[in-house]
């Protein structure tokens, strides 16, 4: 087996928008993921995108919004939870208050 090495993202103090966090070895044997990291004001919300081949999870520290996902009813979106978006889904998120 692999040597795999323990790493930790600061999410506080962190300067960049994107990590591809899990891509092999030395962080993992198999598991590949990427993390984007958005702040945004009430109103604002991060564009209408396809999921294409790939699954999302999605994990909202604070805030209330709703998820509006193609063909489905939106989700409700409260302070700190995180959900699962399937592939080929075409959805978009939106902040409404804090």
């Amino acid at each position: 087996m692999e040597n795999l090495n323990p790493f930790i993202i600061d999410l506080q103090n962190n300067k960049k928008p994107y990590y591809r966090i899990l891509w092999g070895p030395p962080y993992s044997v198999s598991m590949r993921s990427e993390m984007v990291m958005v702040s945004l004001s009430t109103g604002e919300d991060v564009g209408a995108h396809n999921t294409e081949d790939y699954e999302e999870l999605l994990i909202i520290l604070t805030g209330i919004g709703e998820a509006r996902i193609e063909g489905q009813s939106s989700l409700d979106i409260t302070g700190a939870m995180w959900f699962t978006i399937p592939s080929q889904v075409l959805l978009c998120f939106c902040k409404q208050s804090s």
